[in-house]
């Protein structure tokens, strides 16, 4: 429920798509790295598989990123 009482809707693909939106917030703000890590790792959990390229996937296929460990962000 919001704070005025009224229910807000909600799917898995809505979801994804506010963390999604509320990690990019984060990012451009400079701030709170740690938050948009875990917000865009849920986000991903929350989406189905794919084929398609997209950014995440090909990120992890760098070699700077292959030296981070996301899950001590993640988790």
């Amino acid at each position: 429920m919001s704070p005025d009482g009224k229910c807000i809707e909600t799917t898995k693909k809505l979801a994804a798509k506010r963390q999604i939106h509320a990690a990019i917030l984060l990012l451009r703000k400079e701030q709170e790295f740690e938050c948009a890590i875990t917000l865009a790792a849920a986000a991903e959990g929350l989406l189905p598989t794919t084929d398609e390229p997209h950014i995440f996937k090909v990120l992890k296929d760098t070699p700077v990123f292959k030296q981070l460990d996301l899950n001590l962000f993640i988790t």
